[in-house]
């Protein structure tokens, strides 16, 4: 076995992320031309910027959140293959820092 999730659960979850950005795409592929008639067109021009717009804001925002998980999940590793007593707590005074 490769990975410990479970196929079926990696494909619907595969497929429920990538349906909407997917949708968008194939719906602007069918209906127009190229990116250079959306833009310069003043009916379509709010549409695709708009699109462009909320799919680059989401793709930071996804990023963001894989980069701090994965900070998180390698914290944890490290932390769980140390022994106890090599284990470093530090508190941070609130006070202190203003």
């Amino acid at each position: 076995m490769v990975s410990a999730v479970n196929p079926r659960s990696y494909h619907t979850a595969t497929l429920l992320g990538l349906l909407p950005a997917q949708t968008i795409n194939v719906y602007l592929g069918s209906t127009l031309r190229s990116m250079h008639d959306v833009l310069n067109d003043q009916k379509t021009a709010l549409a695709g910027y708009s699109i462009f717009a909320v799919q680059t804001v989401i793709g930071v925002l996804l990023m963001a959140w894989v980069v701090q998980k994965a900070r998180t999940e390698l914290s944890n590793a490290l932390l769980s293959d140390m022994g106890v007593e090599h284990k470093l707590l530090v508190e941070i005074d609130d006070d202190s820092l203003e």
